[in-house]
């Protein structure tokens, strides 16, 4: 019985997904897109175009708008095609990254409101985090997707826990 309600409840999680892809406005074209497709249309969204490891706090809207479309791509469709394309452009987004002055690595370039400073930002690292940390519990929650996936799956759970939550924290900008 609980194996039968465990599928059902699968089920609807993927009639779920399919119905916000199918009415979520831009998310209509991912549905018609297969994983490889998709990848190959985000890169040429021509404001995560780097030169060099020029990024900044626009960069990371850029990026990550369509960030979360892989896992959701996956959770739709059970293609770990999905997730094959999340690992490639995360690692691609984590080679963009900077080191600052105090070592710890960002998304570093123009800020948004000047930009004359150059800087990372509290959000642009959440906003691209966020999505790779979401890609870490659906694999890490998933023997055989841990055992496919995990490796990446734990370096942005690092990744996140060095740059975004002990960088800002030992920057003094994180307060109750």
């Amino acid at each position: 019985v609980y194996a039968v309600k465990c599928q059902g409840y699968a089920m609807l999680l993927r009639a779920i997904c399919m119905i916000v892809l199918c009415f979520s406005g831009r998310s209509v074209a991912v549905a018609q897109l297969n994983a490889e497709q998709h990848f190959e249309r985000v890169m040429k969204n021509p404001n995560i175009q780097v030169e060099g490891q020029v990024t900044g706090e626009g960069f990371c809207w850029h990026a990550a708008h369509a960030a979360n479309d892989f896992v959701t791509g996956y959770l739709a469709f059970e293609d770990t095609a999905w997730l094959d394309q999340a690992v490639k452009y995360f690692d691609w987004l984590v080679g963009v990254m900077a080191e600052g002055p105090d070592g710890y690595k960002g998304w570093i370039g123009p800020f948004i409101y000047d930009k004359s400073v150059w800087c990372d930002v509290h959000v642009g690292d959440a906003i691209v985090c966020n999505p790779m940390l979401r890609f870490a519990e659906v694999v890490l929650k998933d023997e055989g997707l841990s055992a496919q996936y995990g490796e990446a799956a734990n370096r942005y759970v690092a990744l996140a826990k060095k740059h975004l939550i002990e960088k800002w924290d030992t920057r003094g900008t994180w307060h109750k």
